[in-house]
């Protein structure tokens, strides 16, 4: 099981608010996770890192089933995920 700023993610529900009247709610569980950094330079040649997810993800609205990608990005910064709070 992966640690540190590779933990697993969390269930996260989402709130749609269309057009016509009333939400939606939607709820995804991950399925599959694929962790993965970014590395690069700045052209003044700092270096940046980010954590990437991509989840493949099972959704559900409405007693409807379907599936998709969900992606998580956040810069880290001396180790640590500077992101929105986990």
């Amino acid at each position: 099981m992966a640690t540190g700023i590779f933990s697993t993610p969390r269930p996260m529900p989402g709130r749609l608010l269309p057009a016509a009247a009333g939400t939606a709610v939607i709820e995804g569980r991950t399925l599959t996770l694929a962790p993965l950094r970014n590395r690069r330079r700045t052209t003044e040649g700092e270096l940046l890192i980010s954590r990437v997810a991509e989840a493949f993800t099972e959704y559900t609205w409405d007693g409807h089933v379907g599936y998709g990608i969900a992606e998580y990005i956040e810069r880290v910064e001396d180790g640590v995920a500077v992101g929105y709070p986990l």
